[in-house]
């Protein structure tokens, strides 16, 4: 483990599951990661106008297998590690 071997001790990690909901639509969500993507903007502005709707629309029915009510239920891993120095 990484914190053991800068030098930590009793060290703990748990993985939780946790919800994560985006209050709207699957358009809204794919705008907003778009928007904040930054370490995969240069690749998002690298595709050719002639695909974007091609891309959009792929990502919007994958989207779309999370959608509960008027919702967006993806759920988050989240790994807590702690320990001394």
């Amino acid at each position: 483990m990484v914190l053991r071997s800068a030098g930590f001790r009793a060290v703990e990690e748990e993985t939780k599951t946790l919800p994560w909901t985006w209050p709207g639509t699957p358009q809204e969500v794919w705008e907003q990661a778009q928007a904040v993507a930054v370490p995969f903007r240069a690749m998002l502005d690298r595709v050719p106008e002639s695909m974007q709707r091609e891309i959009d629309e792929e990502v919007l029915q994958e989207i779309g297998h999370y959608v509960q009510g008027e919702n967006i239920s993806f759920g988050v891993s989240v790994v807590l590690a702690s320990g001394s120095k």
